[in-house]
C-alpha cells in the first residue's frame, strides 16, 4: 500500500520511505536560481520562491512532513536510509517536476545539502546544488558556493512527466546532514505548522510562546525542521497580509462582515472633510440585550491607549448578575473634548434604543461632565473617587503635615455616616489644616453632591466608587492588544477578549446553578438566599453574616407609624483588633415584615434579633438571581473569530473528524493499524481525485476576502497626542500607586496604559 501510494504521486519508478508515509503535512520553499546570471549580486544566487504561489507545496502537503510534528514513525523501517538510498537514476520518469522536485529534495535533507533549480522550461529542468555557482572575484565577507558540479539534468516530455537524463552525485565540498534546517532550500514549515502558527497569533499568542509550543510538539528545536527566524518570518507575512489595507478601511470592512453575521451589530464611524476616520464606536447585540436588564448603573473612562494612533479607547462598562464587569459598548476616539464625548453618547443611546443608565460614574474631567449633561440629562452622574483623591499630593503640596491632612480627608469622605456629620467634619477639617482658602477644596465642596459617598448612598452603584470596573476592564485587555497595534489587529484582539469574558460568564452560570455553597451559620435564612443568588453574590453575602457576631442591638424605639426603629452598634475589625464602633440604624415594620435597605451585616442582625427565618420574595432583587431568564445570555456571540477563513474552518471540520478515529483507537494496536490503513487508501482516492491538477493553494487574501456590497472607502485617522498627555507618564502618584506599580510591572510600561496628566492632576 505503501508504495502503491508513492507511485501514484511520484511515478512508478520509486519506493516511498517510511519517514514520507508517517508524516503529515508539508510545504516547501524553493530555492530557485536561473542560469546565466553569474553576474548577480552573491546574495541573489538562492531566491526563495513565495510559498503562497508555488502550487508544488500542496501536492507535498499530502504527502511529506520531514518535520516530525504529526509523524509516527515506525520502528521497522528507517525513513532516512530509505531516503538516502532514493537518489534519481538516469532514466527514473517522475509524473511532474514537482514531484521531482520533493523526491530531490527529501534526498538532499537527508544527504547534507541544498537544492536550488538552475533551469526550468518547457522543454528541460535541471536541478543543482546550492552551491553550485561559481564564486564570484569581488572581496565578500563570504561565500556558500563552490562551483559544485552535483545536477540532475531532465527533459520534460509535452504530457508534464519528466525524464532524468543525466545525474551527478558527487559533491566538492562536505556534507552536513545535521545543520539541513538551517540551509536555505531546506527551512520549509509544513502546512499543519502554518496552520498551529497562525491560528495562535490570531489567538494572541507571544511570537516566541508560539514557536515554544511547536519545539515541544517536536520534541524539541533540533527537531522542528525550521529555524524559529522562519516561524517568526511568517507570522509576520501573515500579519502583514491580515493588514495589507488601509487601517481605517480594514475595521470598517471587518464590521460590515460582522454586522451581516449579526443584524443587531451596532456600529457608526465619524470622518472629517478629507474622509479620515475621526471616531469610531460599536455595540455588540449581546451587549445591547444584556443593557436592557443591567442599564441601572454603567461606568464610562477614556484612560486607555491600545493603538499606534494614539487613539483612546472609550468604554461603557456594567455589572451583570454576577457581579462581573460587562461591556455595554465601546469606541476610539481621535481627541477628549465635549464634542467626541456627546457624538460617542448620543450614538451609544441610539445603539440602547434611548434608555438612558439610571447612573453613570466617570473620572473628574470638565468635558465628559458637559457631555453627560447635555446627552443623559436625566441620569445620576458620579464622579469617581480614585481621581479625586490622587490630586492630594499637588493640592496639599504646601500643607505642613500633609500624612495627616491627608487621613483627615479620607475619613471625612468614607466615615461619615449622615449629611450633617460630613458637613461638620468638612468645616473641621478646614479649619484644622488652614484650607478655608483652598480654592480646589471650595470647587469640590460645591459638587459634594456628585461624588460624597453620604449624597449617593441612597442609590443603588453595584458596590462601585469609582471607576475600577473599567480599569478592570482595561486591564483584561493588556494580554490581547499593546500600544503598537493597528486598528484592525486592535478590533480582532479585541473580540477575542470579549468571547474570553463571555465564557467566564457562562463558567458563572455553571457555578451557581450546579455547585451549592456551603453554609457559614445555622439561619434558615441564609440557605434560602443562597439558593436564589448567584454564586459570587452569595460568596459577598456570606461576607457579611461572619460579622455578625461583631454587632449589638442597642436600642429599639416604636414609633407612632408602628416602625421600629433598631440601633445597632458595630465594632469595626482591623488586624484582628476592634478598632472603633459605629452606630446604624436599621427600621422594620412588623406588619408585612418591611426592611428598608439591601442585605447587610446590620439587617441580618434585625433578622436574627427578630426571630425571623424566612425572608420574603420581594427582597431577593431579580439582578442577582441565578435561575433568572437572562436574553444576552441565549444570543451567540458573532464576534471573536470573525477573520477565520473558510478554507481553515474546512479544515478544523476535517481534522476534528480525524482526531475522533484516533482518539477512539490509540489504546488498541489492531485499531491504530486499521485507521492507518484506511488513511492511506483515503490518500490513494484523494490523489486520484486531483489528478488532472494540484491542489490550489487558497488565496493570500482569503481573510479579506471582498463581500458582495463593498464599504465605502475611509482613509485612516492621522497620529494625534491626546489632549494634555506627555510622551513619557510624568503624573504625580500616591505612594501606594507608586509601590504597587512598582512592585507588579517593574515600573509599568509607558504610554500603553494608564491615567491621562491632565485628569489626575486636576481641573482648577
Amino acid at each position: 500500500m505503501m508504495n502503491e501510494i508513492y507511485e501514484k504521486i511520484f511515478g512508478d519508478n520509486h519506493e516511498l520511505s517510511e519517514e514520507d508515509n508517517n508524516n503529515g503535512e508539508e510545504e516547501y520553499d524553493v530555492t530557485v536560481e536561473e542560469e546565466g546570471n553569474n553576474n548577480d549580486e552573491e546574495g541573489d544566487d538562492v531566491i526563495e520562491e513565495d510559498d503562497e504561489n508555488n502550487n508544488r507545496e500542496e501536492e507535498a502537503t499530502v504527502i511529506l512532513d520531514s518535520n516530525g510534528i504529526d509523524g509516527d514513525d515506525d520502528d521497522d523501517f528507517s525513513g532516512e536510509d530509505l531516503i538516502a538510498n532514493m537518489a534519481p537514476v538516469k532514466g527514473m520518469e517522475y509524473d511532474s517536476k514537482e514531484s521531482l522536485m520533493i523526491a530531490y529534495q527529501d534526498y538532499a535533507k537527508v544527504q547534507g545539502f541544498s537544492v536550488a533549480i538552475r533551469s526550468s522550461s518547457s522543454k528541460y529542468y535541471v536541478l543543482a546544488c546550492f552551491k553550485g555557482r561559481k564564486p564570484k572575484d569581488v572581496i565578500m565577507k563570504f561565500t556558500r558556493q563552490t562551483q559544485c558540479p552535483a545536477r540532475v539534468n531532465c527533459i520534460v516530455k509535452t504530457n508534464g512527466k519528466v525524464i532524468v537524463s543525466n545525474v551527478e552525485l558527487n559533491h566538492n565540498h562536505s556534507l552536513e546532514p545535521q545543520l539541513s534546517m538551517f540551509m536555505p532550500g531546506n527551512r520549509e514549515l509544513s502546512l499543519h505548522m502554518k496552520r498551529l502558527l497562525k491560528s495562535r497569533d490570531i489567538a494572541g499568542f507571544r511570537t516566541c510562546k508560539n514557536v515554544r509550543t511547536l519545539e515541544v510538539m517536536a520534541g524539541g528545536p533540533q527537531n522542528l525542521g525550521v529555524t524559529e527566524r522562519v516561524c517568526r518570518n511568517f507570522i509576520d507575512k501573515r500579519r502583514r497580509l491580515r493588514l495589507g489595507e488601509g487601517d481605517a478601511k480594514a475595521i470598517h470592512g471587518l464590521f460590515f462582515r460582522m454586522q451581516l453575521q449579526d443584524k443587531n451589530f451596532f456600529h457608526i464611524m465619524d470622518v472629517d472633510d478629507e474622509g479620515r476616520m475621526r471616531n469610531v464606536m460599536w455595540v455588540h447585540s449581546c451587549s445591547i440585550a444584556a443593557y436592557e436588564e443591567f442599564h441601572d448603573v454603567v461606568s464610562f473612562d477614556t484612560t486607555y491607549l491600545v493603538n499606534k494612533y494614539k487613539m483612546p479607547l472609550a468604554t461603557v462598562v456594567g455589572v451583570n448578575h454576577h457581579n462581573q464587569s460587562i461591556l455595554l459598548g465601546c469606541g476610539l476616539l481621535s481627541h477628549e473634548q465635549s464634542e467626541s464625548f456627546k457624538w460617542f453618547f448620543s450614538n451609544w443611546l441610539l445603539a440602547m434604543k434611548g434608555v438612558q443608565p439610571t447612573a453613570m460614574l466617570t473620572d473628574q474631567c470638565e468635558s465628559i461632565k458637559i457631555a453627560v449633561k447635555a446627552v443623559f440629562p436625566m441620569t445620576i452622574h458620579r464622579l469617581c473617587l480614585w481621581h479625586i483623591a490622587s490630586k492630594l499630593p499637588q493640592k496639599f503640596k504646601g500643607v505642613a503635615d500633609f500624612r495627616s491632612c491627608s487621613s483627615d480627608f479620607y475619613s471625612t469622605i468614607y466615615n461619615s455616616l449622615s449629611i450633617a456629620e460630613f458637613e461638620s467634619r468638612w468645616t473641621d477639617f478646614l479649619s484644622k489644616h488652614g484650607l478655608h482658602n483652598n480654592r480646589w477644596l471650595k470647587d469640590l465642596f460645591d459638587e459634594k453632591e456628585n461624588w460624597a459617598p453620604i449624597y449617593l448612598n441612597h442609590i443603588f452603584w453595584a458596590g462601585m466608587v469609582s471607576t475600577q470596573r473599567s480599569e478592570s476592564m482595561h486591564a483584561f485587555f493588556d494580554g490581547f492588544v499593546n500600544s503598537k497595534s493597528t486598528l484592525k489587529l486592535f478590533v480582532e484582539q479585541y473580540e477575542i477578549a470579549i468571547q474570553n469574558k463571555i465564557q467566564k460568564e457562562m463558567n458563572a452560570d455553571y457555578q451557581s446553578k450546579c455547585v451549592m455553597l456551603k453554609l457559614v451559620s445555622t439561619f434558615q435564612w441564609e440557605k434560602q438566599l443562597l439558593g436564589e443568588y448567584t454564586h459570587n453574590i452569595g460568596l459577598l453575602l456570606q461576607v457579611e453574616i461572619k460579622k455578625i457576631s461583631s454587632c449589638n442591638v442597642e436600642d429599639v424605639a416604636i414609633g407612632e407609624d408602628g416602625v421600629h426603629r433598631c440601633k445597632i452598634k458595630e465594632m469595626r475589625l482591623v488586624q484582628n483588633v476592634f478598632h472603633k464602633e459605629y452606630t446604624y440604624t436599621v427600621e422594620y415594620r412588623p406588619f408585612g415584615e418591611y426592611i428598608k435597605g439591601i442585605f447587610c451585616v446590620h439587617i441580618f442582625k434585625v433578622l436574627v434579633y427578630k426571630d425571623i427565618n424566612h425572608v420574603h420574595d420581594r427582597y431577593i432583587m431579580k439582578r442577582w438571581r441565578a435561575r433568572e431568564y437572562r436574553p444576552h445570555s441565549s444570543i451567540v456571540f458573532a464576534g471573536g473569530y470573525p477573520h477565520m477563513t473558510e478554507e481553515f474552518k474546512a479544515f478544523q471540520d476535517m481534522e476534528r473528524s480525524f482526531v475522533k478515529c484516533a482518539d477512539a483507537a490509540i489504546t488498541d494496536p489492531r485499531a491504530i493499524k486499521m485507521v492507518k490503513e484506511a488513511h492511506e487508501k483515503l490518500l490513494v482516492d484523494i490523489m486520484h481525485m486531483n489528478r488532472g491538477g494540484l491542489i490550489s493553494n487558497p488565496s493570500p487574501n482569503g481573510e479579506n476576502a471582498r463581500i458582495s456590497t463593498d464599504p465605502p472607502a475611509i482613509l485612516d485617522p492621522p497620529v494625534s497626542i491626546p489632549r494634555g498627555r506627555p510622551r513619557a507618564d510624568t503624573r504625580l502618584r500616591s505612594n501606594f500607586e507608586i509601590n504597587t506599580t512598582h512592585n507588579r510591572r517593574g515600573g509599568g510600561r509607558t504610554g500603553s496604559r494608564g491615567r491621562r496628566s491632565n485628569r489626575s492632576q486636576g481641573v482648577a
